[in-house]
């Protein structure tokens, strides 16, 4: 799988930063109930700190346009949410990915997401 002790090195050391987030991710579960379930999808796609800040960016930024009057579709989002997951290297299949992004901006089992505004305007 790997060719030299320094890509298993960088293998290794990549995982350790995204368990280390997903540690941090569980004591978020335990501190903030409100977004308990949305945490526990990020660990379930085993996502990276790097994937889980630009995510939050990105929703961000969309808010902005939609509120500036700007036309914002959900397959550009999608697009842009797959740029991310590839920038980062992970693999993230569609199946997922179309459970993710409502649960993402809506909350999970009635908690809530990081953009109520994002999902009324994609999903309803």
């Amino acid at each position: 799988m790997y060719k030299t002790a320094d890509e298993r090195i960088a293998f290794l050391e990549k995982e350790m930063k995204r368990q280390a987030f997903q540690i941090q991710l569980l004591y978020a579960i335990i501190q903030n109930k409100e977004k308990a379930g949305l945490y526990e999808l990020v660990i379930q796609l085993k996502l990276t700190e790097q994937s889980f800040i630009s995510l939050k960016l990105l929703t961000s930024k969309y808010e902005d346009q939609l509120k500036d009057g700007f036309t914002v579709t959900l397959s550009s989002f999608i697009k842009d949410v797959e740029a991310i997951f590839a920038r980062n290297e992970e693999t993230v299949y569609f199946h997922d990915l179309s459970h993710f992004i409502p649960r993402w901006l809506g909350g999970v089992n009635g908690e809530i997401g990081f953009s109520t505004m994002l999902h009324k305007h994609f999903y309803e």
